[in-house]
């Protein structure tokens, strides 16, 4: 029904992008063209979204993306569960893409042995 309902043409399909200035790669399920607007679409097979994360996770394939000259004008998640399909409007901005980053180089951080900080 959600298909049906709009014209999507596929430009990418699971092709994988990096970033060198970030240092990160990831693969977005579909950048498409939706009713005539270049979409990042993200699909989840799960019961519950964690909304902070699939925010992240878009707004960092918008920034790899924007460094390779590609300027998504939204970003879509779509929640597939038993018998439906539920889409989510992802908002761009927020600070969970810059929260995700930190804490992946705090995670990264190296310590002398029998020290911590």
């Amino acid at each position: 029904q959600w298909l049906g309902a709009h014209t999507i043409v596929p430009l990418a399909i699971e092709e994988p992008i990096y970033s060198p200035t970030l240092n990160v790669a990831g693969t977005p399920d579909l950048i498409c063209m939706y009713d005539d607007v270049l979409t990042l679409v993200d699909y989840k097979f799960v019961s519950a979204i964690n909304k902070p994360k699939v925010r992240a996770q878009l707004t960092g394939y918008c920034e790899i993306l924007n460094e390779q000259g590609v300027f998504p004008e939204q970003m879509i998640a779509v929640q597939f569960l038993a018998g439906k399909v539920r889409p989510y409007q992802v908002d761009f901005g927020g600070d969970e893409w810059e929260v995700a980053l930190r804490a992946r180089d705090i995670r990264k951080r190296k310590y002398a042995r029998g020290r911590i900080g």
